[in-house]
């Protein structure tokens, strides 16, 4: 586990790095409603909508943090309580275990 200090000074603590069965969940939810087509030999795809990236993002902060300011109950919604600039800053600092 390593802490991550935010901006605005939000102290974090975060995994060193998530387990293969969470990096599969994570993927499902990312990939789930995604239809990939064959295009001049590459796979593409034009139909990842915002919902489907929240909701992962959503999930990968679930997986990867656990504690907000020495607060280990309820992440979330600590989480959902900070200014967006702190949750962003939070959400690329999580993004980086998340990196396939």
């Amino acid at each position: 586990m390593r802490e991550f200090i935010a901006p605005l000074k939000t102290k974090v603590q975060i995994k060193d790095y998530i387990t293969a069965g969470e990096m599969k969940n994570y993927q499902k939810l990312m990939f789930a409603n995604i239809k990939l087509q064959e295009k001049d030999g590459d796979l593409k795809s034009d139909n990842l909508s915002a919902t489907d990236m929240l909701i992962a993002q959503e999930e990968m902060m679930k997986m990867a943090v656990i504690s907000v300011n020495d607060k280990t109950a309820n992440v979330m919604d600590e989480l959902n309580a900070l200014p967006a600039s702190e949750y962003t800053a939070i959400l690329g600092e999580v993004g980086k275990l998340f990196q396939f």
